[in-house]
């Protein structure tokens, strides 16, 4: 015996079974669960035999069977034993490979895959200075061929202002690596990526800010000498120069090259 909220069921559970018209000559409007769907969709029943994913409303579909929105833009977030998406909090984080898609409620806000299927995605180099041996899949060769991976996934670095799709409209935060700001958009609650934050205060914690190598060097003022090294843009290398005063900017507060 199965048992949801509103009905009992004898056998199997009828979230679980396959839709059917059934047979006759009626034309009743029923609704039926959509397993890979997740929803409450409307059919034509015939008035005879079929099976139990069978409601005489939407309402009774939707609180036998587990409806949720996907918000995930790639994938199927993390589920709960009533096959219910997980809702991570600061609190409960998500297990590794998902990150905490914060959606515009509690109800869009579930572990989504950071990646998806490996399998089926385009492989990437990635951005950084980290040079990385890496293995990925080649759907035409179906052979795992090497290649340099430059980057670990940060949220940080991926692209800024998307607004996800929904019909929501919330204020979030993205950082933006081309001013390396954190600045506001509109989020409309569902997908989108991993560059959005709740608050400016968590992008900026999250996200580095004005970039140290950018700034010129500032060999301060002051009749105390002391060896500090700094980031050359057009040597592309790390220099060393005489500082003079104990006030400095960031782009001279290295000890060690």
């Amino acid at each position: 015996m199965w048992v949801s909220a509103m009905r009992i069921y004898n056998g199997n559970n009828p979230c679980a079974e396959p839709w059917t018209k059934g047979e006759g000559e009626a034309a009743l409007t029923r609704f039926y669960y959509d397993a890979l769907q997740r929803k409450c969709l409307a059919f034509n029943y015939f008035g005879t035999k079929g099976n139990q994913n069978n409601f005489l409303t939407r309402e009774s579909c939707e609180t036998s069977c587990p409806v949720w929105i996907n918000p995930c833009a790639i994938g199927q977030p993390t589920l709960t034993s009533d096959q219910h998406p997980f809702r991570c909090h600061q609190g409960a984080p998500c297990s590794s490979g998902y990150y905490c898609h914060i959606g515009f409620d509690e109800s869009t806000t579930a572990c989504c895959p950071s990646q998806g299927d490996p399998c089926s995605l385009i492989v990437k180099e990635g951005r950084g200075t980290q040079s990385i041996q890496r293995w990925f899949y080649n759907q035409k060769t179906r052979q795992c061929q090497p290649f340099t991976y430059k980057a670990l996934p940060n949220p940080c670095t991926a692209p800024p202002r998307n607004p996800g799709e929904g019909p929501f409209h919330a204020t979030r935060w993205a950082f933006d690596g081309s001013t390396r700001k954190c600045v506001p958009f509109e989020y409309r609650g569902l997908r989108g990526n991993a560059n959005n934050f709740l608050t400016r205060e968590d992008c900026e914690r999250r996200c580095p800010g004005s970039d140290p190598c950018s700034q010129p060097l500032d060999r301060g003022v002051g009749s105390a000498g002391l060896q500090r090294w700094y980031w050359n843009p057009q040597a592309k290398s790390c220099m060393a120069f005489r500082f003079t005063i104990l006030t400095l900017l960031m782009n001279m507060g290295a000890l060690h090259r």
